[in-house]
């Protein structure tokens, strides 16, 4: 067994929902006007990152003449016409009602907005739900983003366990599918669950403790937790 897991915190972007695409399609949209290409080279560093933290860091490496603020809007305007119509990634429904069905506590941290968040579970608002523990990139109590474990721990905070939270977390398992949010969960001496776009490159970052393709793949009962039947 690779342990005895008690509560589950998920990223969304990426591992719960397939936005990542529409993301990528229109940062590409902007930046073409400056002859630039957003590779996935650029796009891992960036994953998971706060708006702002991510906007300065894409101009910087990109050299966009525009301020952080800019991109932002611009960026904002069209993914949010985007958001409403986003899918589930493979495994993510069945994972999440089966956690659901056996009162396993759940929360949400996630490096996006809360307004973006309401767009993105339009499709989905019955699974979304289910986790009733929600803590954005934008609260003001998260001073730092992603790797940082600001975020991990104030989700972690609500799920009324703060005595552990300097101590020990391998109780919490997280599933992420950015290198930032695998640094950040273990930064906040939690357990993780990988599961990567097939493009970004594992090889030079942060091993988090499983890597697999799909969320489909993950079997509850390596955890500690009750089996799929």
């Amino acid at each position: 067994m690779r342990g005895q897991i008690t509560h589950i915190i998920f990223d969304v972007d990426g591992l719960l929902l397939d936005t990542e695409t529409m993301y990528s399609e229109a940062t590409q949209a902007i930046v073409d006007e400056y002859g630039k290409i957003y590779t996935w080279e650029i796009k891992q560093k960036i994953m998971g990152m706060p708006a702002l933290q991510a906007s300065t860091k894409l101009i910087s490496e990109l050299e966009l003449p525009m301020t952080p603020a800019e991109l932002m809007t611009r960026l904002s305007v069209k993914v949010k016409q985007l958001f409403p119509f986003c899918n589930l990634k493979p495994g993510a429904e069945k994972l999440i009602k089966h956690l659901h069905e056996h009162n396993i506590p759940m929360a949400i941290a996630s490096g996006s907005t809360e307004e973006h968040f309401l767009l993105k579970k339009q499709k989905h608002g019955h699974l979304f739900d289910l986790i009733p523990l929600l803590t954005f990139g934008s609260d003001p109590q998260v001073k730092k983003g992603k790797p940082d474990p600001d975020i991990y721990l104030i989700a972690a905070c609500k799920f009324g366990d703060e005595k552990r939270l300097d101590t020990d977390n391998s109780h919490i398992l997280v599933f992420e599918d950015a290198p930032n949010g695998v640094e950040s969960a273990l930064a906040a001496k939690m357990r993780v669950v990988m599961v990567p776009d097939k493009r970004i490159n594992i090889s030079n970052i942060t091993q988090p403790d499983q890597i697999l393709d799909t969320l489909e793949d993950f079997r509850p009962h390596e955890w500690g937790l009750p089996p799929f039947v």
